[in-house]
């Protein structure tokens, strides 16, 4: 949400006298994450936007340029597409023409140095993560990143578990 405000404000900015309309479409796909979901989801976006095609999609996350490169085949149409995504998905991104991205390269390390700074008297670290997929990749990536911090903290890990049993 935090992003998409911030285009719409910089598109606001950049095209001074003209109207820029944006619009918002959530996949979703922690709660529904099947192909199924995927394909009509696209159908959708395929049905809404027929007879107003957008100048643009920007896809934020793997599964966001997944469905917008879907979305380009199914309307046979080159929209361009400006993404952001986190390794190793920006790797298998295959560029076309008129598409352009940022893989943004996630780094725990960095959020450990500035909570020490903030706390140097810590002793023990706690890595938090979801259920979904993202959250399981993320939790990873901690964990191979983390393994040095491991040997000055006493770090753990609690990844997938109910809200409930988190508290």
């Amino acid at each position: 949400v935090i992003a998409s405000e911030a285009v719409r404000s910089r598109f606001s900015q950049l095209a001074s006298g003209l109207v820029v309309e944006t619009h918002t479409e959530f996949l979703d796909r922690t709660q529904f994450p099947g192909k199924e979901h995927k394909d009509r989801f696209v159908r959708y976006l395929n049905d809404k936007y027929s007879d107003n095609k957008p100048d643009a999609v920007l896809a934020f996350g793997a599964d966001s340029l997944e469905a917008a490169v879907s979305y380009r085949k199914v309307l046979s149409s080159n929209i361009p597409v400006v993404f952001c995504v986190n390794p190793p998905a920006g790797t298998a991104v295959n560029l076309e023409q008129d598409m352009a991205g940022i893989v943004s390269e996630i780094d725990v390390t960095k959020t450990v140095s500035l909570a020490r700074r903030l706390q140097p008297n810590a002793r023990n670290l706690l890595v938090v993560a979801g259920t979904a997929a993202f959250d399981r990749k993320g939790a990873q990536i901690a964990q191979a990143q983390l393994v040095d911090v491991e040997k000055e903290l006493k770090t753990r890990y609690l990844v997938g578990l109910p809200d409930e049993t988190l508290l």
